[in-house]
């Protein structure tokens, strides 16, 4: 992994070789939140999984599936063009970041009220399961401060806000594992995952209020709306990404039960922990490869390509091997009760793949300024899995979930390419991660390099 990170990091332009050192350094520091996270995360989440058992694992991830529905209010979709602002336009990085906070801060009041409006409609008589989603809810509104992590990223300091969000993770981890073992109540749990964002927001504030000035100001109305004119393709994009992400568990509490959201659950857990690996080598090459594209539009072509060409092939051997152990895995996280989840496993992990072609196809996206394209993308994925959670879930239960998942992200991150000229270049390079020759041609142009 290490020479990976290496080799990714070459994407640097050598006359930007002063920025390399800091990279890596801020990869590794990456790498080094993730798999903590890993570790501690997966290690909390088997106590509290087999504590807790399949039917009261389920409702406590259907309250949080629920309010994820409603994230986009608060995200609104904004992370990667206030990153991408903070580079390009350094000298009012400040205002961004002031402008960025606010409407995150509004975004956050407003799924809050939302989401537990719409629990009391329909989640009626379940009084654990609505206060849990106005204790998630609340979490939203703490995670504005969300937008000094992207600042410090924009910087390659990433160092800072990974401190400021670790130990409260930490902190939150060892609190549901005490409640899991010592005083198993729902309700208690839940308030460990808010005590985590009020101390991570506070950590972020204090890390960012040491090295620059305050940003708590009324921001610019302008500012404000150009950014939202921007991210309004990804703001409804955001609402299907979240939708073929979570309604599967929305779905399965009431056309199934909260067993069979506690199984697939545990499912997605699973197949969750090698996320951070796309995910942390997108955000490591993103800033970098945006660079790149001002300097070369060969260099930056090629970058992209190197970058599709890693994350399939990591996706390929990971979604292979899991399928071979999946009633080892199972068996050993999660003990016999949840031994249905083996046949789930099989299917999900293989989403994979496209969860990893769509991380990386991001950079591209962002970097064309193409944000409506995953509007399209995320609308059609969204759709199918609507569709065929509708069908398969009824007769198929957690299975059919999973295969609706696997459905969606193949046409969310790569049969929706085929459609469309502008995409075509991206589905090319797609087809070619797949061939192990390309992988090897790029290795060894930044070996000359």
């Amino acid at each position: 992994m290490r020479s990976i990170l290496k080799s990714l990091l070459q994407l640097l332009p050598l006359n930007q070789s002063g920025l390399r050192g800091k990279a890596i350094n801020n990869t590794y520091w990456l790498f080094f939140d993730q798999l903590v996270r890993m570790v501690i995360g997966f290690g909390t989440l088997i106590i509290v999984a087999r504590s807790f058992g399949p039917e009261l694992f389920g409702k406590l991830n259907y309250a949080i599936a629920f309010v994820s529905l409603f994230s986009v209010f608060s995200s609104l979709g904004i992370e990667r063009i206030l990153a991408r602002e903070f580079i390009a336009d350094e000298e009012n990085a400040l205002s961004h970041l002031r402008t960025g906070f606010f409407l995150k801060l509004i975004g956050g009041f407003f799924l809050f009220t939302t989401a537990i409006l719409v629990s009391t409609l329909i989640d009626k008589g379940d009084q654990t399961t609505q206060l849990l989603v106005v204790i998630f809810a609340s979490i939203s509104i703490f995670q504005s401060f969300d937008v000094i992590e992207y600042w410090f990223q924009s910087r390659m300091e990433s160092k800072f806000s990974i401190l400021a969000k670790l130990i409260p993770f930490i902190l939150s981890s060892i609190g549901k594992i005490v409640i899991a073992l010592f005083y198993p109540s729902l309700v208690l749990l839940g308030c460990i995952y808010l005590s985590e964002a009020i101390l991570a927001a506070i950590g972020l504030f204090w890390f960012y209020e040491k090295k620059h000035k305050s940003f708590l100001r009324l921001f610019e109305l302008a500012r404000a709306k150009t950014i939202l004119k921007e991210s309004l393709p990804l703001i409804f994009s955001g609402v299907f990404v979240t939708i073929y992400m979570k309604i599967d568990q929305v779905f399965l509490q009431h056309m199934a039960s909260s067993e069979a959201v506690g199984i697939y659950a545990a499912v997605v857990r699973v197949s969750e922990i090698p996320f951070f690996i796309g995910t942390i080598l997108t955000n490591a090459a993103f800033p970098i490869i945006i660079r790149s594209k001002k300097l070369s539009e060969d260099t930056y072509y090629h970058d992209l390509q190197f970058l599709f060409s890693i994350v399939v092939w990591i996706s390929l051997v990971i979604a292979f091997l899991t399928t071979i152990f999946s009633p080892i895995i199972i068996s050993i996280i999660y003990g016999q009760e949840y031994i249905a989840a083996i046949p789930v496993l099989r299917v999900h992990i293989w989403s994979l793949l496209f969860v990893f072609m769509g991380t990386a196809q991001g950079v591209w996206v962002i970097g064309e300024k193409y944000t409506k394209l995953t509007f399209i993308a995320t609308l059609a994925g969204a759709i199918v899995n609507i569709m065929m959670n509708l069908m398969l879930i009824p007769q198929y239960g957690a299975l059919g979930a999973s295969a609706a998942t696997l459905a969606s992200y193949a046409v969310a991150g790569f049969l929706i390419n085929f459609l469309f000229i502008r995409t075509h270049v991206v589905a090319k390079m797609q087809c070619r991660s797949f061939l192990p020759g390309v992988l090897w041609r790029e290795l060894l142009r930044r070996k000359v390099k």
